[in-house]
């Protein structure tokens, strides 16, 4: 039962049941110290009020409220069944609701919904992620199954592996395609004790049985997966899966998210993260201004502790798509690295497109012929692979693109860091 939302005077926002989300019909959104009535929501109009919402609920519990109608004139708040389009209890379906239930309880009787979510909160890690877990808890992704249910046109079978059906716990979990970065993460023991529960149950065990900066780093891993599938449609693990560190390369995709140990906690990814001592990373960018006939390119080497090893800003002759212009950015940077004979660990552009059509070459035609040379050149360099970070992280290669000022010449620096980018190389660690 759940209430239905009349003039709101009646209704306690984070203690009564009144939001359409199953299965506690509360917000997700920690309470605040005070009692807030949903009258306090609704502006003079008679409708929601935005700005109310904002400062007490996450995106989450917003879009969920903004689903409800406010009534015209107001009216008392009233109780209904959520189960059924008319909001009356019908045996059939309190039935299905109760098989539901046991069917939850047999999964795993240890689930607790409440500590869970307060545990969660806890955690050290962005608060999107933090979402994605209470979806994942909540068995609220869309993964294939579910999508087929609801009449939507798309294949039942995954499409990582081909080799079952796409549910949640498939697609983030036991997908043969996430084997090596368990494996790497020593993860996979555990996650087969868990093998036959739920993937609420699978989430509580896993949070009990592992360290808590163990599971942050893996509560940014089943994010950015989930992500990638769905702006994708394959996993972006680089060329055949992550090398090495894994903690690193999921700093590496994630523009800049360490892991707790070496942080000291999960961070939002919004500054550049180094290697470590003695590894290299490629930054590089472009910049594109229609009309003059030139693209600028930009790049950067940086080791351990973000010392600067090399840079170089360059022209080229062509009109391009800032798209294209970042792909020419990555080949560009990547002859640098192998005429100067780096190994990088990885490569990093701001754009996400051109990220998936480096460790996606299947799902591109037309430029197929530069993804392939790009292949090539990062075999020589040392097998890295490319990540996509966000512009804020990528200071120093923005700013090396838009100091070219023709397409004749080429810079280089080799000995010492050039004064301009002295400043977003500082940047970068505040």
């Amino acid at each position: 039962m759940r209430k239905v939302v009349g003039d709101g005077r009646s209704i306690q926002a984070f203690r009564d049941p009144w939001i359409p989300q199953p299965r506690t019909f509360r917000p997700i959104t920690a309470a605040p110290s005070g009692s807030v009535m949903v009258q306090e929501l609704i502006d003079g109009s008679g409708a929601w009020d935005l700005n109310a919402l904002s400062h007490y609920f996450l995106r989450l519990d917003i879009d969920a409220i903004l689903s409800i109608p406010l009534r015209n004139g107001g009216c008392e708040d009233q109780w209904c069944w959520h189960y059924t389009s008319n909001g009356c209890y019908t045996v059939k379906s309190g039935y299905v609701v109760a098989l539901d239930l046991a069917t939850e309880r047999n999964g795993g009787s240890s689930v607790n919904q409440a500590s869970w979510w307060n545990d969660l909160w806890k955690l050290k890690i962005p608060q999107k992620v933090k979402i994605f877990l209470w979806r994942m808890y909540h068995r609220a992704l869309p993964a294939n199954s579910q999508l087929i249910k609801r009449n939507i046109p798309v294949q039942p079978i995954c499409h990582r592996c081909g080799e079952a059906m796409e549910t949640p716990k498939h697609a983030l979990v036991f997908c043969s395609s996430l084997l090596p970065i368990w494996s790497e993460l020593r993860v996979w023991s555990q996650f087969n004790r868990c093998r036959n529960g739920p993937l609420a149950e699978l989430l509580v065990c896993l949070f009990s049985m592992i360290e808590q900066s163990k599971f942050e780093l893996l509560a940014m891993v089943w994010w950015w997966v989930w992500s990638s599938k769905g702006h994708h449609g394959v996993l972006l693990v680089g060329l055949g899966g992550p090398r090495g560190d894994v903690s690193g390369w999921v700093m590496g995709l994630l523009g800049g998210v360490g892991t707790a140990e070496a942080r000291g906690g999960l961070v939002c990814p919004t500054r550049w993260c180094p290697p470590e001592m003695g590894e290299f990373v490629l930054s590089v960018d472009a910049a594109v201004t229609s009309g003059r006939g030139f693209a600028r390119f930009g790049g950067v080497i940086r080791g351990g502790k973000g010392v600067v090893w090399a840079a170089w800003a360059e022209g080229g002759v062509g009109d391009y798509q800032v798209v294209v212009a970042e792909l020419l950015a990555v080949r560009t940077g990547l002859l640098w690295a192998a005429r100067l004979g780096y190994n990088l660990v990885r490569v990093e552009t701001d754009s996400s497109v051109v990220s998936s059509w480096i460790n996606c070459p299947s799902s591109i035609i037309m430029f197929k012929p530069i993804v392939e040379e790009i292949h090539s050149l990062l075999a020589v360099v040392g097998g890295s692979f490319c990540c996509a970070i966000l512009r804020v992280a990528n200071g120093v290669a923005h700013a090396l693109a838009k100091s070219v000022t023709s397409s004749v010449g080429v810079q280089l620096w080799t000995d010492a860091c050039p004064r301009f980018i002295s400043t977003p190389v500082t940047t970068d660690f505040i």
